[in-house]
């Protein structure tokens, strides 16, 4: 199966020196599999944390059954064919001094650049490799072009991208390979429970926005002023603050929230958010509730997805399948 990229945020794929000098297999494969385990729980499946599995040979989860563990190997392969990216400008420093805090000014500072530009992968399934999981996979890597992004450094605006064909239309999937990669996900249930991102448990927003964009800098810009209001709404509840938006200080979280920088969409200057927001947070729907009016106050035209709420701009649905087809993959 060839897929071609085209980015519309550049990606970054670190190495072992912290920087992105070519698009890494490694980084796309750990996207791709953060993903559809999330596609897997909110199933009602089960899927490990790879950093901490004790899935092994034969005893291994629906994910490790798909990417592989140790005794158990991968049933696809992935490699980039061609990398016709280019380093985006350097950009360095940022401050807002529009939100300045006090005497703080918040900075964010991007040593190294990401790429940009087309990406062209081959993804082989070996021969233990069903048709149904491997078009389970193209309803993930769907759903990341959708609605998230691909890569690492995700919550600082990396990674948006658009899957292609040639003459760089957009790829979009049948409805065999969507009927046959829901209902693979659909067999795969189990009694597990875990706190883990689960698909249910996300939210997705796509807005426009005004202003003018001319480089890279002022688009990166507009996603950390949002960035820093979002954490902002949680200021006096550090539990809050540090669990969802992360934090760099003592015991390292990562943001549960990602926001993508400003791409363009035909005529229109975009931003996407998306994350999750696990169902033990206390007070979970107001925090989203509070995050959904920021956005909109940011943005316009927001389109929003979340499984069983009337907040979704779609429609409000119980049923994961339908949630999957119809909000996300936006079928009928």
């Amino acid at each position: 199966m060839e897929i071609k990229i085209r980015t519309l945020t550049p990606i970054w794929t670190g190495d072992i020196d912290r920087k992105c000098s070519k698009i890494k297999e490694t980084g796309i494969i750990g996207s791709l599999r953060w993903w559809y385990e999330a596609l897997v729980r909110g199933f009602g499946g089960y899927a490990c944390d790879p950093t901490r599995s004790n899935c092994k040979n034969l005893n291994h989860c629906n994910a490790c059954k798909l990417f592989g563990c140790t005794g158990w190997s991968r049933k696809l392969k992935i490699k980039i064919t061609q990398d016709n990216t280019q380093p985006e400008p350097q950009i360095g420093t940022i401050s807002l001094i529009g939100r300045k805090h006090g005497k703080t000014i918040p900075k964010w500072y991007f040593p190294y650049p990401g790429r940009e530009g087309l990406v062209e992968l081959e993804i082989a399934p070996l021969k233990n490799c069903s048709k149904e999981e491997l078009n389970g996979l193209k309803i993930t890597l769907k759903i990341i072009e959708k609605w998230g992004a691909i890569g690492s450094r995700t919550h600082l605006g990396y990674g948006v991208f658009q899957w292609v064909e040639e003459e760089n239309k957009n790829r979009e999937l049948s409805s065999e390979e969507i009927k046959s990669g829901i209902l693979y996900f659909e067999k795969i249930k189990d009694n597990e429970i875990s706190n883990l991102p689960n698909l249910k448990y996300f939210i997705f927003g796509k807005f426009e926005v005004e202003g003018s964009f001319l480089d890279h800098r002022s688009r990166l810009e507009k996603s950390l002023e949002l960035r820093y209001d979002l954490r902002q709404l949680f200021r006096n509840n550090k539990y809050l603050r540090y669990n969802i938006m992360g934090t760099t200080k003592g015991d390292r979280k990562g943001s549960k929230i990602f926001i993508s920088r400003v791409y363009q969409i035909e005529d229109s200057n975009e931003m996407r958010i998306w994350g999750w927001i696990p169902p033990e947070i206390k007070n979970r729907d107001r925090i989203i509730g509070d995050i959904y009016d920021s956005i909109q106050k940011f943005g316009q035209n927001l389109r929003w997805r979340e499984f069983n709420s009337d907040r979704d701009t779609c429609k409000r649905t119980n049923d994961i399948s339908e949630f999957v087809r119809v909000n996300l993959l936006e079928v009928g």
